[in-house]
């Protein structure tokens, strides 16, 4: 189901490299945070999203995109 983008309150970009996680988060009308790094752990994903819930507590008004980089073996 497609939420209205209006009821978003916190945006999250997200790239993911091989080992790490890189993210910065910004609401409407106020500029992006710097950027962050976490390992790529369930250790790690669970302090972002600790993280992302005391900036908004309501899940359902966060919207993450995330940007998956690297090669594709080919053979």
């Amino acid at each position: 189901m497609v939420q209205d983008a209006h009821a978003y309150r916190l945006f999250v970009g997200i790239d993911v490299s091989a080992r790490t996680v890189t993210f910065t988060f910004m609401r409407t009308g106020e500029a992006p945070s710097r950027a962050h790094t976490i390992e790529q752990t369930p250790l790690g994903f669970a302090q972002l999203q600790q993280h992302l819930l005391t900036l908004e507590e309501d899940p359902a008004a966060i919207l993450v995109v995330l940007e998956a980089t690297g090669a594709i073996a080919v053979r």
